[in-house]
This record gives structure tokens, C-alpha cells and sequence, in this order.
């Protein structure tokens, strides 16, 4: 993965964390003109999807 490509993705966790933004908010956030390849990129780097990895994020105590 590219730099560029590792700091959006990076950020994009943090802000999936951090709060309840829209995924298409956080995609546009970090750079992604669409939510679709945002998707992508995240699922290919990550082996989850960016609902699955909030999900799972919610769930901790």
C-alpha cells in the first residue's frame, strides 16, 4: 500500500471510531471522492468491511 493510501485508511479507522459520522462522511473526510472506492480500498486492506469494523468497535466494553 502507498503512503497516501495508508494515511487515509489509517484516518478513516480513527474517524470509524470515533464516531457516528455516515460512511459516505468519513470516505469524503480522508480524501475519497466516492464511497464505493473507499470500500474497496478499506475491505482490500483490512479483510472487513467499513460497517464491520465499526460494528466490531461499538461492541467493545
Amino acid at each position: 500500500m502507498t503512503c497516501p493510501t495508508w494515511w487515509r485508511l489509517n484516518r478513516a479507522v480513527r474517524l470509524l471510531c470515533a464516531s457516528d459520522a455516515p460512511l459516505r462522511t468519513v470516505a469524503h473526510r480522508v480524501g475519497y471522492r466516492s464511497e464505493f472506492t473507499f470500500g474497496a480500498a478499506f475491505k482490500r486492506e483490512y479483510g472487513v468491511t467499513r460497517g464491520a469494523c465499526r460494528r466490531r468497535v461499538s461492541q467493545r466494553p
